[in-house]
């Protein structure tokens, strides 16, 4: 919850500012200004109520899109109807061939859906001129490892599929992997399982605060941000909850070992190094150095306690000669970029974003 990030809480606005953005949530509004709004007062339960109860509908037109541009799809996979939804920039050409972002959302592989990544999502559309492919995955804990990973994969099948594209007006030569938390895990693990299965590659990755590494090993930022520390503040993702989200996602802590549920540690089984008998030999991804992966931006906030594992994999990449970018944004917290409306460094992480695979869409 978004009270949890304690004095970088969006609600630490001062009431006025609060009571000022309330203004902004009129119908004729536009609906990334209203969604943006809407989100800095999630978790506020009175003043939810209040506007639920004075504006509901207002709140409805926040929760349900009105966005001509954004398309249903139906996915069907052996034991899932999957859901997806093809978010189109404001302006649509019918003759234009669109290049694809598809976006995997966090939420600790169990929380939030499309309406909570709309106005994101088509925030990212315009600026790249591309359509986000943003599909439901089935969550835990009813449905725990491997269900997400596998439907993922099925979600890139469909992608990549020439009469999907011809219908949709989509290039699949032109694809960026996008994903925040734990979609970042399942897109850093998709690209993995591409690359050893010889699918259609895509043009890059882009990794927003990802989660990495699921099993309970420590590093520096888990336990700097763990909230264990007698006075600590709260911070979003601390150890208690990184282990709710273990207990939930995977049926037993090994499974953490198995392929895709920690993309990081499948790197880290690839590091050969004279007279190192590397622990996570057993668990490496089935890939031959150097590595062949996409070029990777991997964005990580400074107060995260994730932060660390995003720093390892731009660091494992790079060993293993792949191309990887990593920029930290100072003072920023766990599911910072959906909070663009009230910080700048939201705001500069998202164009850093779209200026990524921009280069990556349009290059000569």
């Amino acid at each position: 919850m978004l009270t949890d990030i304690g004095v970088s809480s969006i609600l630490g606005y001062s009431s006025s500012m609060i009571d000022n953005n309330m203004k902004t949530l009129d119908p004729d509004a536009s609906y990334t200004k209203r969604a943006s709004t809407f989100l800095t007062l999630m978790g506020d339960e009175a003043k939810m109520q209040e506007l639920a109860e004075n504006n509901p509908g207002i709140v409805d037109a926040v929760l349900g899109s009105k966005r001509d541009q954004n398309k249903k799809v139906i996915i069907t996979t052996p034991d899932y109807e999957m859901p997806a939804y093809l978010v189109y920039p404001d302006e649509i050409k019918d003759d234009k061939l669109y290049p694809v972002i598809m976006f995997s959302h966090g939420g600790g592989f169990e929380l939030w859906d499309f309406s909570k990544y709309e106005s994101f999502c088509a925030n990212l559309a315009n600026k790249c001129d591309a359509v986000v492919f943003f599909y439901e995955f089935r969550k835990a804990p009813k449905f725990k490892f491997p269900y997400g990973v596998n439907d993922t994969f099925e979600a890139y099948r469909w992608i990549i599929n020439d009469a999907n594209c011809a219908l949709w007006n989509l290039d699949s030569s032109r694809i960026v992997l996008a994903g925040d938390s734990s979609g970042g895990n399942f897109m850093a693990g998709l690209s993995i399982r591409i690359l050893e299965e010889g699918l259609k590659s895509p043009c890059g990755v882009l990794l927003l605060y990802p989660s990495l590494d699921v099993s309970r090993s420590f590093n520096y930022s888990r336990l700097a941000f763990s909230g264990l520390e007698e006075g600590a503040p709260v911070f979003v993702d601390d150890f208690r909850y990184l282990v709710s989200v273990s207990n939930k996602y995977l049926e037993k802590p090994e499974d953490a070992y198995k392929p895709y549920a920690s993309p990081l540690i499948m790197l880290e089984g690839l590091l050969e190094v004279d007279g190192f008998d590397n622990p996570y030999k057993d668990y490496k991804a089935k890939l031959s150095l150097p590595l062949q992966l996409p070029e990777h931006l991997i964005c990580v906030p400074q107060v995260d306690s994730l932060r660390d594992e995003g720093k390892m994999y731009h660091a494992m990449l790079r060993i293993l000669g792949a191309k990887s970018t990593l920029i930290e944004y100072k003072g920023m917290f766990h599911g910072f970029t959906l909070a663009d409306i009230a910080f700048y460094q939201a705001e500069e992480c998202i164009n850093d974003s779209a200026d990524f695979i921009n280069r990556l869409f349009y290059a000569d």
